[in-house]
């Protein structure tokens, strides 16, 4: 089974697509760095149900061979991945 987990979604829609974005930007610092504590946490329960990871630009790639989708996604959800975050490749 494979998965993508976005790290970063579109920062400008985020920030309010040109607006005073001062305050908007210290929050969404603030809201990354937790996304990214809670995703090395999950990756560390993940590694040790078998799952190998890399990165890309903007997302984490999984890897869980001989899995099925239902038991994959039950996983990432135990380890606390939020269903909005990710997504399987088929």
């Amino acid at each position: 089974m494979d998965v993508f987990i976005n790290l970063l979604e579109d920062t400008e829609h985020q920030l309010g697509l040109g607006k005073d974005t001062s305050p908007s930007l210290r929050v969404l610092g603030e809201q990354l760095r937790d996304r990214m504590n809670n995703l090395a946490d999950a990756l560390l329960k993940l590694e040790k149900k078998g799952w190998s990871w890399n990165t890309g630009a903007k997302d984490i790639y999984l890897h869980k061979p001989s899995i099925k989708e239902e038991k994959a996604k039950k996983e990432l959800l135990d380890a606390g991945v939020p269903e909005r975050l990710f997504h399987f490749v088929h």
